[in-house]
């Protein structure tokens, strides 16, 4: 019988490590033009995961951004919001908002956000 060497179980458990966080990687999701944040895939680019990134865009009018509301709790990685929105985004309603390590990203944002509910910042997993 052959005893595995040292070198060959660290290989094997680099491979079991990566195979393992790659389930854990985050994505932007796109917010659609809706004024809804549900977590289903009528209003994101896809359905968002616990760590994906939900990003505010070009793709959602004046009228969306100033009227989004939770119909439900929603948990995120993270909110991101970009340098080409059309109006301040503002989001109400009585459910609440779970953001990840990603937190929200704003450095280019150029217009305000406003957050007129109960929300979290969850511990990392």
């Amino acid at each position: 019988m052959k005893i595995p060497s040292f070198r060959n179980l660290l290989l094997t458990a680099g491979v079991f490590l990566t195979a393992g966080n790659s389930s854990l990687q985050a994505a932007n999701v796109t917010k659609f033009n809706t004024t809804t944040m549900n977590g289903g895939a009528a209003d994101w680019s896809s359905v968002p995961a616990m760590t994906d990134v939900g990003e505010f865009g070009s793709t959602s009018g004046s009228t969306t951004l100033a009227n989004m509301t939770l119909s439900g709790p929603l948990t995120l990685g993270g909110l991101q919001r970009d340098s080409n929105l059309a109006a301040p985004l503002i989001i109400t309603d009585g459910n609440t908002l779970t953001l990840g390590i990603s937190g929200i990203n704003m450095p280019t944002a150029n217009q305000k956000l406003t957050l007129n509910y109960p929300w979290l910042w969850a511990a990392r997993p």
